[in-house]
């Protein structure tokens, strides 16, 4: 990768134009709501608090080696699937350095950068020390998330 902070590796070759959409239950992957704009993510926030449901927000690009990690490994365990079905599972793709939006999504609720996992309760109150950046394994994210 580059040394630059902003642009780690080259976005050449990816495609950044493909939202990320969760599959289905059946696949055994977490089912995410891909979240393009702030508008999109306060809109989920207030159903979920409607519903009383607890949200996940993952921060996720296609240049980040830990999310491309989680993807492949913790949000395709059995276990992790099956508890996050009781929470609303929120993505916000920040894999293009260049989407007007992303600064707004980001600063939303302080985060730098990816994997940035956030936590709300049924009332849609963060629950702040559940927040985590970086590699979680199924087991410690399982941990973590049957704590709350």
């Amino acid at each position: 990768g580059h040394r630059d902070i902003l642009h780690p590796i080259s976005l050449e070759g990816l495609s950044i134009n493909n939202p990320i959409v969760g599959s289905s239950p059946n696949t055994g992957e977490v089912s995410f709501i891909a979240i393009h704009r702030l508008d999109d993510l306060n809109r989920q926030m207030t159903l979920a608090k409607r519903k009383q449901q607890s949200v996940f927000l993952d921060y996720y690009a296609d240049w980040c080696t830990d999310c491309v990690r989680m993807k492949k490994t913790t949000f395709r365990n059995k276990d992790v699937v099956n508890t996050l079905a009781n929470f609303v599972c929120l993505q916000v793709d920040v894999t293009d350095p260049n989407d007007t939006n992303l600064r707004a999504l980001k600063q939303a609720y302080g985060v730098f950068g990816p994997p940035a996992m956030l936590f709300f309760n049924p009332e849609g109150i963060e629950i702040k020390q559940h927040r985590t950046y970086g590699y979680r394994s199924s087991e410690i994210f399982l941990s973590m998330v049957k704590s709350i």
